[in-house]
């Protein structure tokens, strides 16, 4: 077995997890601890597992719970909130069909799978994709959670279900399979198929989005109002400085050059000509940008300096004070002091 996915992915897992945890007994900390995984390395977003720890995530979770349709569960759980990269790239879309286009964008950043293909014939929408290897019966729950998520994340950009016509599964049919009914009404099941396909009449794709947590949308735009017409001016450099800071719960250290040109639908090289037609490098921006993020969390003393280092991607707290007074002169724990006296 071999990939990974970034621990964003697993969120909807995680959260139901924590929610079935009524007994008293804190069993999903247990669970953490089983894998070497703390709660901590849970909130940073760039930490990637292997897809052997998902499938044993998994594994115990569904042995906790005693629910062997966990996959189907918690992707009904899925929230956009918890996406802050992805709520940021949405607001810029009209219609399910760019939402289409732009999660399978984001899907390369989530997971080293091959991202799902989405292709149109005969009148329908074809969604497939092919779940990693695994121990089976985690390839089923990964395989379920996809598919429940991407419905739930459907209905909550379009304030109503997109209807599924048919989907097929790369697995046998599970002893639970009854309950299909239950999460995909009216949408013809099948299984052992050579990848997981969701197939949707081809007008799904002009329903246009309609959030109904006006909240969260006025949020996003609010973020966003400074933002776009500051890029249209300043052009490549505001855009990926916008997508390395708007990653889920703050700097995304990890985003290569080709997965931030995916995201902004162009190849790698053409991000790196326009970056240097700006007068800059990825390389250099991302350096800079990760420094501005740094300051911005040594302003908060509640930020430790040792915890800060993680979630700006180094590899301690040395590697971090040394990069920091490359740029600064001092450390950040003399900058922190610094700024309190000020």
């Amino acid at each position: 077995m071999s990939g990974s996915m970034r621990i964003t992915i697993l969120m909807p897992i995680l959260n139901h997890m924590r929610q079935s945890d009524t007994t008293g007994s804190p069993w999903h900390g247990q669970v953490l601890t089983t894998l070497g995984v703390n709660e901590e390395q849970l909130r940073n977003p760039n930490i990637r597992l292997p897809i052997e720890k998902v499938d044993h995530l998994l594994e115990l979770v569904k042995k906790a719970t005693k629910q062997p349709q966990l996959g189907l569960i918690a992707g009904q759980g899925f929230e956009l909130k918890n996406y802050g990269l992805l709520g940021f790239m949405l607001s810029y879309c009209d219609t399910f069909a760019e939402v289409a286009d732009l999660s399978t964008r984001y899907y390369r950043y989530l997971s080293s799978d091959k991202a799902p293909v989405i292709e149109q014939k005969n009148g329908l929408v074809i969604a497939r994709h092919q779940i990693s290897p695994g121990q089976p019966d985690e390839e089923r729950t990964r395989a379920e959670l996809f598919v429940s998520a991407i419905l739930q994340s459907a209905r909550i950009l379009c304030s109503q279900p997109i209807p599924l016509r048919s989907l097929k599964f790369q697995f046998s049919e599970p002893v639970y399979s009854e309950l299909y009914s239950q999460y995909f009404p009216d949408t013809h099941v099948s299984f052992n198929h050579s990848h997981t396909e969701l197939i949707f009449d081809e007008s799904c794709l002009e329903v246009r989005l309609d959030f109904p947590d006006q909240a969260m949308k006025s949020a996003i735009r609010q973020q966003l109002d400074d933002v776009i017409h500051k890029e249209q001016a300043s052009g490549y450099i505001q855009q990926v400085s916008n997508i390395l800071t708007q990653q889920d719960q703050g700097f995304a250290f990890n985003l290569t050059l080709n997965e931030v040109a995916s995201l902004l639908n162009i190849s790698g090289k053409t991000l790196s000509r326009r970056l240097q037609q700006e007068g800059t490098r990825f390389k250099q921006l991302h350096e800079q940008v990760r420094h501005q993020f740094a300051i911005k969390l040594l302003n908060d003393k509640q930020n430790k300096i040792d915890h800060i280092a993680l979630e700006l991607g180094y590899a301690d707290r040395s590697s971090f004070d040394r990069s920091f007074s490359r740029r600064e002169g001092i450390s950040p724990a003399a900058f922190r002091t610094d700024i309190q006296t000020d």
